[in-house]
């Protein structure tokens, strides 16, 4: 008996990486003019990467994959870091801190646009069954190419 590969199997980073060269190289996603010049999330520099904002989406559409109904809010506080607010001694304390949210919105409207996301009833959003069809072929591939599992 052959058991179906999901993304559940695949180790989540090598996940990721390739969803991410799989939207950038499909051309349906495009990424804001701005996110070149945009720091990522809470951290204190801007990161250096330009499929950035791609394997963030990948990240999103993953999380959609694991979890339902989920708002931008709720991603917000999954994405969420530790930051410091102000100069202190090395062993000062951090402050949890939310995510940006427009971020998670841009890539949530482009997962609307291309048909991988749609809004629930109950609230939220939720993949749909293209998006999953989507999410489990790139599952699969990786899996045929490498064996890759978690």
């Amino acid at each position: 008996m052959v058991k179906e590969i999901t993304v559940k199997d695949i180790n989540s980073q090598v996940f990721v990486k390739a969803y991410a060269a799989h939207l950038k190289k499909s051309g349906e996603m495009t990424s804001p003019k701005y996110v070149d010049r945009r720091k990522a999330s809470i951290r204190k520099y801007s990161i250096n990467e330009n499929d950035l904002y791609y394997i963030k989406a990948a990240s999103v559409a993953r999380h959609f994959y694991l979890r339902s109904n989920v708002g931008i809010g709720g991603l917000c506080k999954s994405n969420s870091g530790l930051s410091r607010h102000s100069v202190h001694t090395p062993n000062a304390s951090y402050n949890p801190t939310t995510a940006t949210g427009n971020t998670i919105r841009k890539i949530i409207e482009n997962f609307e646009e291309m048909g991988i996301l749609e809004k629930d009833y109950y609230g939220g959003r939720r993949l749909s069954q293209k998006g999953r069809k989507s999410l489990d072929s790139v599952a699969i591939q990786i899996f045929q190419e490498n064996g890759y599992k978690d």
